[in-house]
C-alpha cells in the first residue's frame, strides 16, 4: 500500500492522462545526478524538463536551484494555482483560499511570498480578461 496520491497516478496513468517518459539523454543525466543535493527522481525530472523543453514544477529548493542553474523553466504551487486562475479552472479566492489552507496543514511559503501570490493573483482577478480574453 501506497501514499494516497499513488493510485492517483496510476489511475492517471491507465487513463491516459499522464504518461510515463525515459530520459534519452544519459550524459545529461549522469552529469546532473552527479548534485549530491539532487535524489535520482529529481535528477531524471530535471533531465525531462530540459528535454522536452517543458516546466519542471516543484517547491524543492534545491531542485529549484539547480534547475535554473541548468536554464530549465521552473514553478511551484503557487505557479500551479496561478495557471488553473488563469485557465478558468478556479477563482482568485479559491486559489488563495486554497493556498492559506495548505499553509494551515503544514505546508511551507514564506508570508512575503504568500503576500506576492495574495497580491498578484487578486489584481488579475480585479482587471478581468485582457484583449482578446
Amino acid at each position: 500500500i501506497g501514499a494516497p496520491e499513488a493510485s492517483s497516478v496510476e489511475r492517471f496513468l491507465r487513463e491516459g492522462s499522464i504518461e510515463r517518459v525515459k530520459v534519452r539523454d544519459r550524459q545529461l543525466l549522469r552529469r546532473i545526478g552527479e548534485n549530491p543535493r539532487l535524489s535520482p527522481a529529481d535528477a531524471a525530472s530535471l533531465c525531462l524538463a530540459l528535454e522536452l523543453d517543458a516546466r519542471l514544477v516543484t517547491d524543492e529548493r534545491d531542485l529549484r536551484a539547480a534547475a535554473r542553474a541548468s536554464g530549465a523553466k521552473v514553478g511551484g504551487t503557487l505557479f500551479l494555482l496561478a495557471s488553473a486562475v488563469k485557465a478558468g479552472r478556479m477563482t482568485a479566492a479559491e486559489a488563495v483560499t486554497t493556498a492559506e489552507r495548505m499553509v494551515e496543514r503544514g505546508w511551507y511559503c514564506s508570508p512575503a511570498v504568500l503576500r506576492s501570490f495574495v497580491s498578484l493573483i487578486e489584481g488579475e482577478a480585479s482587471r478581468g480578461p485582457g484583449p482578446g480574453g
